[in-house]
């Protein structure tokens, strides 16, 4: 199937209790499932982190925490290498979700039973090493 691509940088950091938190933005905003939905899909929205910057590794809230599941390798070697896809799964096992499969600028991810489809698929490519702050100091503390 044909991914939807979007581009955006984030920091994939792992927490200490196992999962990973996704920093958007700045270290202090966190991916996070919308609080308080009674109807229809929780979006996926960028929250402060719920957390001293350091203690950001261990105590995030479970709606920061998320699970990566690998699904395939991306092309290519090397700087040239495309980045591997996966599912982002919720603490409750449902997945992100491109709501309704639209590639236009400013559609809601949001969480939504998983189901093998290409709205729920994310490329994640490697760019740099942590640049300091608090994501560095997690990933160091996990032993990467």
């Amino acid at each position: 199937p044909t991914l939807i691509l979007s581009e955006q940088r984030v920091h994939v950091v792992p927490a200490v209790a196992g999962g990973y938190f996704i920093q958007v933005n700045t270290n202090s905003q966190c991916a996070t499932v919308a609080r308080g939905v009674a109807f229809g899909p929780a979006s996926i929205d960028v929250l402060d982190c719920n957390t001293a910057p350091r203690e950001s590794c261990s105590a995030n809230p479970a709606d920061q925490i998320f699970q990566l599941r690998f699904m395939q390798a991306g092309p290519g070697t090397g700087a040239d290498r495309i980045g591997d896809v996966y599912e982002v799964r919720t603490a409750n096992n449902e997945c992100w979700d491109i709501q309704g499969g639209k590639s236009d600028q400013g559609v809601d991810v949001v969480r939504f039973s998983c189901n093998g489809q290409s709205n729920q698929r994310f490329r994640f490519k490697f760019i740099a090493p942590f640049d300091g702050g608090p994501s560095l100091a997690c990933a160091r503390r996990v032993g990467w």
